[in-house]
């Protein structure tokens, strides 16, 4: 966020180029805001500096998000942005939404590219995108808890499987 008294050209271009800033217009109050189609160049840079900021920290030179995953929830609103942008950069989306008339309507206007109703359906396909590196979207019909499925399926590690059984403390 830019504060107006700072918010010169040249400050918000050495904010741009040290990864921590974007030019706005990702706002309902924007001139450009039309839907999913005004958001998603915000929602593809944001993306894309998310992959970049993920191989500084893992000490890789690789910005690229082919092959990642980027695991979000919902397709109501303008929330079609985020499975174009994810495909635009090239990951694997999974998009989880419990209403199957959002979904269907996504899907129909090519803002999701195929969609299943189990979770094993979406591990088999996501995982097989993974390894090809293809880039596509993935909706889900159900619940949210398909990320704690997935931090077991993909992550298979001691913490990942203590984290998600804090989530469950009623068995």
């Amino acid at each position: 966020m830019m504060i107006p008294h700072y918010s010169t050209p040249e400050q918000l271009d050495r904010l741009y180029a040290l990864g921590v800033t974007m030019y706005g217009q990702m706002t309902a109050g924007s001139w450009m805001y039309i839907g999913p189609q005004g958001i998603v160049h915000g929602t593809t840079l944001t993306v894309a500096q998310a992959s970049a900021m993920q191989a500084q920290t893992m000490g890789s030179s690789d910005t690229s998000c082919a092959g990642k995953v980027f695991v979000t929830s919902g397709l109501g609103g303008m929330s079609g942005a985020q499975p174009k942008a994810a495909t635009i950069n090239g990951c694997v989306c999974i998009v989880a939404e419990v209403d199957g008339n959002a979904l269907r309507k996504r899907h129909a206007q090519g803002w999701l590219n195929e969609y299943y109703t189990t979770v094993e359906e979406v591990m088999l396909r996501a995982k097989q995108a993974q390894r090809d590196k293809e880039a596509v979207s993935i909706g889900y019909l159900g619940r949210s808890d398909l990320y704690c499925l997935l931090l077991l399926l993909c992550c298979c590690c001691a913490a990942c499987a203590a984290f998600v059984s804090s989530l469950y403390p009623y068995k």
